[in-house]
């Protein structure tokens, strides 16, 4: 359940009555550059200010983590993880959209790139504004992200407002969120989103490493250590001690150093590797990062140097985390779906606008699924196909009943009737995406060339958005049925 689902503090009402009112677009300020390097001081402001809910200092630092390598990489590794993620709309029906315009006019309204900001926003954060940008000729609105350095929430009015150039706005009554105007996505807690922003945590973590990398590059070297040269108390009368030891120095001929009587030159190094000290400290902000980011715990107490599990857990991040995610996302569904299906198809019901779906099952579990689905249908033709036999051998005297419930067969009804029909009968059409079209193509063919030329054309009429579509359908309809089959026993 995601947070729109809980609690939507804004009252969806006092939409725009006109086409007009939606035709107006703000301009944002600037965001101010941040600093070459943070220091403690102004990290704790940042933090102070950001807890009041005054957000230009903390989105400034969110400015600066691509500067950092290792930063920048869980970044985009979690960014990267829920761009990938099968992407199709539910119909309120419950089956898979087949609708082309909604999918062409998705990919201006809310396209990959802005999914992309406005999940990182609302990580580091805690929320994300911004505006739908309406296309007055096409009546289609593109969702621009608003920078948060830009934005302030008022805790006395509890009103979110928004810096522009043309003055401030503030989010109620026309311009709340959901009334087609702006957009607000935000963290898991409803009254204070911008508590939960990784920001706030980051921030030690990135200037301690800031301060021991330099450290770690230059003890990593060899350490030479420190001349000490003793002078014997006669030589400490000489008036210029530099030319004493100029002196040593034109003495010298390759590795070899003369000194003078009395004089004892020594050689100072740490009796440990300074360096281990700077590595390791790097090793643990660079774990701590990964667990703020990715949540891969397994790097730290699990996983050892060079195994498959840390490769696996450094790979994507873990799977809580993109639900999360996904969850933020689903709030384009009221605020930026909705506006559009009324101003473009008259539907004002939010439960008649189709639901987009992001969805993060596991690849493994999904290769998993489709194994068992698949014991499971051949366990269950072989023994509806015994049944057929046993039916034609004992006649009446065979309990078809007992023997489908033996064997966990769903059936509807008993008698003579095909067990294996029934099943065929109660399978989704659409198993096999785009099977019917080559099975079609191979029965109306009679020589080998026509078959080969009808083959072709039946796949090339399968684009591979609409064969995705229909395999997310085809999950769906199975999904139903495993449901319906487990009710049925239960």
């Amino acid at each position: 359940m995601s947070w729109l689902d809980r609690i939507w503090p804004f009252p969806v009402k006092d939409k725009p009555q006109t086409l007009q009112g939606l035709d107006f677009r703000y301009s944002q300020w600037e965001p101010l550059l941040p600093p070459d390097v943070w220091t403690w001081p102004a990290l704790t402001a940042a933090n102070m200010t950001h807890e009041a809910a005054l957000f230009q200092q903390t989105a400034r630092l969110c400015d600066t983590l691509f500067r950092d390598d290792h930063l920048a990489g869980l970044i985009q590794t979690r960014l990267l993880a829920a761009r990938g993620l099968p992407f199709f709309f539910l119909d309120p029906d419950g089956t898979v959209s087949e609708d082309e315009e909604l999918y062409r006019d998705w990919q201006t309204m809310f396209p990959k790139s802005t999914q992309l900001e406005v999940i990182f926003w609302t990580l580091f954060m805690g929320f994300c504004i911004g505006q739908n940008v309406w296309d007055m000729d096409t009546l289609v609105p593109r969702l621009q992200v608003w920078h948060p350095g830009n934005c302030y929430y008022d805790k006395t009015w509890k009103i979110w407002r928004v810096y522009t150039r043309e003055g401030f706005v503030e989010l109620t009554g026309e311009n709340a969120p959901g009334n087609g105007k702006w957009v607000l996505f935000q963290t898991w807690i409803d009254e204070r989103p911008w508590m939960a922003g990784i920001i706030r945590a980051i921030g030690l973590l990135l200037l301690i490493r800031q301060v021991c990398l330099p450290d770690w590059l230059k003890y990593a070297k060899q350490f030479t250590g420190s001349r000490v040269l003793t002078i014997d108390a006669m030589v400490s009368e000489i008036e210029d001690v530099q030319k004493t030891l100029d002196a040593c120095q034109k003495l010298t001929t390759g590795s070899t150093i003369h000194l003078l009587e009395g004089m004892k030159l020594e050689l100072l190094q740490p009796k440990t590797n300074s360096w281990e000290v700077f590595a390791n400290l790097l090793k643990y902000i660079d774990d701590a990062m990964t667990i703020l980011i990715l949540g891969a715990t397994d790097i730290v107490s699990g996983g050892s140097g060079g195994s498959k599990a840390r490769a696996v857990v450094q790979d994507r991040p873990r799977q809580d985390r993109l639900e999360s995610d996904v969850d933020i996302l689903a709030g384009s569904r009221l605020q930026i779906l909705k506006p559009y299906y009324y101003w473009n198809r008259g539907i004002d019901e939010l439960s008649d606008v189709p639901t987009p779906v992001w969805d993060p099952t596991p690849p493994e579990d999904a290769v998993r699924e489709a194994k068992t689905r698949h014991e499971r249908a051949s366990a269950a033709k072989t023994a509806s196909e015994a049944a057929e036999k046993l039916v034609e051998i004992y006649g009446d005297d065979f309990d078809i009943d007992e023997f489908a419930r033996q064997y966990n067969i769903p059936l509807k009804s008993a008698g003579k009737a095909s067990i294996h029909a029934e099943l065929l009968k109660r399978q989704p059409e659409s198993a096999i995406p785009g099977m019917g079209k080559l099975i079609a193509a191979v029965k109306k063919s009679s020589t080998p060339e026509e078959l080969r030329a009808n083959v072709i054309a039946a796949y090339k009429s399968m684009s591979p958005e609409a064969l995705n579509r229909k395999l997310a359908k085809a999950r769906v309809l199975a999904e139903e049925e495993a449901r319906r089959a487990v009710k049925d026993k239960l």
